[in-house]
């Protein structure tokens, strides 16, 4: 397998790091602005958790999916006349 073919390059790391880190971010400023002054809500109230969760959600929006499929399998239309449904009124 090549390297540029390869599902982790070094490209596809950088960016999801670099997501999680502006993830963190986000997640450090949504507390510090917007966070529970109570302490009653779980996670807007502590700053670790927010920050955890911020990386969280920036690193699994930048996560690669699966490979697409170079030859997708051929997906026949269903006609209605093939299959008719079952009547109710009939044993």
């Amino acid at each position: 397998m090549s390297d540029k073919s390869s599902r982790w390059s070094r490209w596809v790391v950088l960016r999801v790091a670099l997501a999680g880190l502006v993830g963190g971010a986000a997640g450090y400023l949504y507390y510090a602005k917007v966070g529970c002054l109570t302490g009653t809500c779980p996670l807007s109230s502590n700053p670790w958790l927010m920050t955890g969760m911020g990386v969280l959600f920036g690193s699994m929006m930048t996560w690669p999916g699966r490979i697409a499929a170079k030859n997708p399998p051929e997906i026949t239309p269903h006609t209605p006349s093939e299959n008719p449904p079952a009547d109710p009124s009939e044993p």
